[in-house]
């Protein structure tokens, strides 16, 4: 399985047990042979999405931002399941998830066709079985609303993106194995 984790972590002297976790899950994948691209958003060369549609009119698939965003670009090409850790910051996932998030339109075309009744970009790169999760991490301050609302957010993403599974997560240091689990049996 090829897998894909976003680290959205934007201070990680408030978040290293769970930054620990996280690297904890990549190892394990690993080491069970899966091929994981782990990308921390916060040391990569990573811009904010300009929203220039170059990547649908000019450079068809490429962003023009020349940075670290095209080594994620490729590798979410060939993803069965792509993950985003994010803690949560006023109500929402950091502006490191956010900025991974919104580079992901080189991925889609300019084209539109009906997709469960509603109107929907298509895949530059179909590819069936994918699954997309949101783990939030969790340090005891996340309200249910809070929750919700980015989990409802990340259901519109996932059917924009044609994909059918799904991992709603809230990670602490302590239950990164039925994080694991979960992974690998969705």
């Amino acid at each position: 399985m090829n897998v894909v984790i976003v680290n959205g972590i934007d201070d990680i002297s408030n978040w290293e047990g769970h930054n620990q976790a996280i690297n904890s899950i990549n190892h394990e994948l690993n080491s069970r042979g899966h091929k994981v691209d782990c990308f921390n958003i916060l040391d990569m060369n990573f811009h904010y999405c300009q929203g220039c549609w170059d990547c649908w009119t000019r450079t068809p698939g490429k962003c023009r931002m020349k940075d670290e965003g095209e080594v994620y670009l490729k590798a979410l090409k060939n993803v069965d399941c792509l993950l985003f850790f994010s803690p949560v910051k006023a109500g929402f996932v950091t502006a490191e998830t956010k900025k991974a998030l919104d580079r992901f339109v080189p991925n889609a075309l300019p084209f539109i066709n009906i997709y469960e009744k509603e109107c929907h970009h298509l895949e530059r790169y179909p590819k069936s079985g994918k699954t997309l999760g949101v783990v939030l991490l969790d340090d005891g301050s996340i309200s249910n609303k809070s929750a919700e609302i980015i989990y409802n957010n990340f259901t519109r993403i996932q059917k924009n993106m044609k994909i059918n599974k799904s991992i709603r997560f809230k990670l602490t240091p302590n239950n990164t194995e039925e994080l694991l689990n979960e992974i690998i049996n969705n």
